[in-house]
């Protein structure tokens, strides 16, 4: 993505069913949705989650579980 390409997410977006395809360091879970990376926390490797969209920066976005 060069850099004036926008995320293809926004804040506050519920991603459906992200597929946590590797864990980062820190142990959060990794997504990914067209490419763009959502680090997701407290989620499993190989499992999909719905996700609400809470930080979106240049690179990488930030979410959480959805339970609603």
């Amino acid at each position: 993505m060069n850099q004036h390409e926008q995320p293809p997410i926004k804040e506050g977006d519920i991603i459906e069913n992200l597929s946590i395809i590797s864990m980062g360091k820190k142990g959060d879970g990794v997504g990914k949705i067209n490419n763009f990376v959502v680090i997701v926390p407290n989620t499993q490797e190989g499992q999909s989650y719905n996700v609400k969209v809470t930080k979106v920066l240049q690179t990488v976005a930030f979410g959480v579980v959805n339970n609603e």
